[in-house]
């Protein structure tokens, strides 16, 4: 590489001398562009948090995306999207909070690269349909192939946390066994995720040691191992990326 503090992706637009990261400059212009990003997510959650206020009453089960005021950068663990087997086909790290947008972004990438099936469970399904349902073909949420995707998905929250939710809206179509779901979710395993965040839970102390890229490659080789088991396949076996890995990133 040109740079060594850089992938081939993020090298300096021109340099005629190596740079660490910490020593470019910060440009102005980037950070007023970030700020107005900032500000426009802040005033976008309260209009957020107003839409599930005023259907079917406020529900108790909300995940926040910002905090006004708060712009520390933490860490509140991991996405990941399980299939009904057990294999884990996702992860995402989520900084700050695991807010609806930055749910909906990682199933978006996850059917940008593979598939998903038409029907999902998540524990707070009933908050993602109704931003789906709010954003859907406006600027926020463009109509395209993935949107109108999710648009149509079965969503519906996991048997797990159903009891947890009192709105009339969760104790009726968002109830995997109601009747408007056809029965697609008869006989699904709605616990896979639980018990597998069980397991990972053993390596927490890990996770805290490692902050991006490294925590990715953690995560990364961790649910690949995971995954090897589940479904029985040895890791040491050589080649099992070639079917998805590009050439160019072949080694």
């Amino acid at each position: 590489l040109n740079n060594k503090y850089y992938c081939e992706y993020h090298q300096p637009k021109s340099s005629s001398t190596q740079q660490r990261p910490t020593e470019l400059n910060t440009n102005t212009n980037d950070n007023n562009h970030n700020q107005s990003l900032y500000e426009e997510a802040i005033k976008n959650n309260s209009i957020d948090n107003k839409i599930t206020e005023n259907t079917y009453l406020e529900c108790n089960v909300t995940r926040d995306e910002h905090r006004e005021g708060s712009k520390k950068l933490t860490s509140s663990g991991f996405l990941a999207t399980f299939f009904n087997c057990g294999v884990i086909v996702g992860f995402d790290e989520t900084p700050r909070a695991e807010g609806i947008r930055r749910v909906l972004r990682h199933l978006i990438r996850i059917r940008n690269n593979g598939y998903l099936p038409p029907a999902m469970l998540y524990d707070t399904a009933c908050t993602l349909k109704l931003f789906i349902n709010k954003w859907f073909g406006t600027q926020y949420l463009t109509e395209t192939d993935n949107s109108r995707f999710f648009k149509n998905m079965n969503l519906a929250i996991d048997r797990f946390h159903l009891p947890g939710h009192t709105r009339e809206m969760c104790r009726k179509e968002m109830d995997p066994d109601n009747a408007c779901h056809n029965g697609v979710f008869q006989n699904i395993d709605s616990q896979i995720c639980e018990r597998t965040f069980s397991y990972l839970t053993n390596f927490k102390h890990a996770f805290r040691q490692f902050g991006y890229p490294k925590s990715v490659t953690f995560y990364l080789l961790l649910f690949h191992l995971k995954n090897c088991q589940t479904i029985g396949i040895s890791p040491d076996n050589q080649g099992l990326g070639h079917k998805i890995i590009p050439p160019k990133y072949r080694l």
